[in-house]
Formats: C-alpha cells, sequence, structure tokens
C-alpha cells in the first residue's frame, strides 16, 4: 500500500528543521525533537495531527518530492542522515532486511539444519527463494550467501561470521 502523500515541502519547511549531517528533525516552533519509535524502530512525528515516518519526512524536506519507498542504508531505522536514505523499489529495500531474531548463523539466508547437521543457503529474488547450497562449514556457507548477494545486486553489510553454537 502507497504512504499517504505529505504536504508540499514549503509547508513541511515552514514546521520542521533538519540537519542533514546529524539526521535531527526539530520543530520550529519549540526546538524539540517530538517524534517516537514504533514497534519495529522506526522513528514517526505528527505532521498536521497525522503520524508520518520521520524518513519519509526528511526526504520531501531535502529533495521536495514524496518518494516510493526509503531505504535506509546501514540498516538502522532511527538513523536519518540523508547519506544513509535512499530512494529504492520495494524488492531492494527487502534485500536490505537485518537478520531476524531467529536466525542461527548471525548472516541473513544462512540456517543451521540440524537433522542434517549441515548450513544452508538461500537467497530471495525476483520473488521466488532460491536454493544456493549446503554446506558443513558456517564460514564457506556466508561466504556462497556474500556471492549470491553480489550476482543479485544486495547492498553489502558488515556482519559478524562469529560461529555460533549450532546445538
Amino acid at each position: 500500500m502507497k504512504p499517504k502523500p505529505l504536504p508540499p515541502q514549503d509547508v513541511l519547511k515552514e514546521i520542521f528543521d533538519y540537519d542533514p549531517e546529524t539526521g535531527v528533525l526539530t520543530r520550529k516552533i519549540n526546538g524539540n525533537c517530538l517524534w517516537h519509535s514504533d514497534r519495529d524502530g522506526y522513528l514517526r512525528v505528527n505532521v498536521l495531527g497525522s503520524k508520518r515516518a520521520v524518513h519519509r519526512v526528511v526526504w520531501k524536506l531535502f529533495y521536495g518530492h514524496d518518494p516510493d519507498t526509503v531505504d535506509h542504508i546501514n540498516g538502522r531505522p532511527d538513523d536519518n542522515r540523508i547519506e544513509n536514505l535512499r530512494s529504492a523499489d520495494h524488492q531492494t529495500n527487502n534485500r536490505n532486511k537485518t537478520t531476524g531474531k531467529n536466525n542461527t548463523s548471525g548472516y541473513p539466508g544462512v540456517s543451521y539444519v540440524r537433522s542434517d547437521n549441515l548450513w544452508l543457503v538461500r537467497i530471495n529474488h525476483d520473488g521466488k527463494r532460491k536454493y544456493i547450497g549446503m554446506y558443513k562449514d558456517k564460514l564457506k556457507a556466508i561466504e556462497a550467501r556474500k556471492n549470491a548477494e553480489k550476482k543479485y545486486g544486495y547492498t553489502v553489510r558488515n556482519v559478524s561470521t562469529e560461529p555460533k553454537n549450532a546445538e
């Protein structure tokens, strides 16, 4: 579902100040940061009676138009520095997701299959989950996933490759 359009840039500039180096959005009337964090860690702010994502407000303040999707390049939803934001399609934004809580490897797309005592590697591309392979060694599995990410145009991130206990 496409978000509701924001007010025009000139209206937003009357309400907010934005520091692109720190990513901080403040209200002009009192200089306060009156935003809150949602359950996913994204900052939200009240704009003319409607709760809006801070990163979308920042985008419009800086560039003057509503984005389709704004991606946080480093994966931190509370980092709204302009250098960390980019316009992206839905697929690119999904590729840049952080590792889930239940992930056993510390790296997205790599999971331990206890019954086989192997690491399973998969990647999503064009709406389909692709099988990359099964590996005895966790680091080889992560390497295979990184190679698949390069092949399919994923954003490269620094992640831990320290082995976790697979049991």
